[in-house]
């Protein structure tokens, strides 16, 4: 079996701004889940709709280094049309009032980030799974000690 993640900054039903929601919100489910072990990474938004909200089920939390500062990080999850959704809290970065509010902490100068709107989201990401040698494992059985500080 073939594990894949799809990390994105938005995914129908959750959070939509565009037609990325779209296809991230369809295209998982569509593959054969006999050959493919497919599952989503998002954030959770303060934004997201109450309902969606109380379907997450709490799998972790830890803190790392992130942008010169010591930051939280929740790891969330739910199911839907049999593919696991993970989502990254984060209230500094995900707590607006839509998904890219043009709050300045996702200016590029302050964070030298790229690109500014998904810049923090990308980092993290990349950074929590680039410790990992399996990021689906990463996200089933929670944090591996080396991950404690990126």
């Amino acid at each position: 079996m073939k594990n894949i993640l799809f990390a994105s900054s938005e995914c129908v039903p959750f959070i939509k701004t565009g037609g990325l929601a779209d296809v991230v919100g369809s295209l998982p489910k569509d593959f054969d889940k006999e050959k493919y072990d497919c599952r989503v990474v998002l954030p959770k938004y303060m934004c997201m709709k109450q309902e969606w909200v109380e379907r997450l089920e709490y799998i972790t939390n830890f803190y790392m280094d992130f942008a010169g500062e010591n930051r939280y990080v929740g790891i969330f999850k739910t199911e839907l049309n049999g593919v696991t959704f993970y989502f990254i809290d984060n209230e500094f970065y995900f707590s607006g009032f839509a998904p890219y509010d043009g709050d300045p902490k996702w200016n590029i100068e302050n964070h030298k980030l790229s690109p500014p709107s998904h810049g923090p989201l990308r980092m993290l990401l990349l950074s929590l799974l680039s410790r990992c040698s399996d990021p689906v494992s990463f996200f089933i059985h929670g944090v591996p000690s080396s991950v404690s500080s990126i």
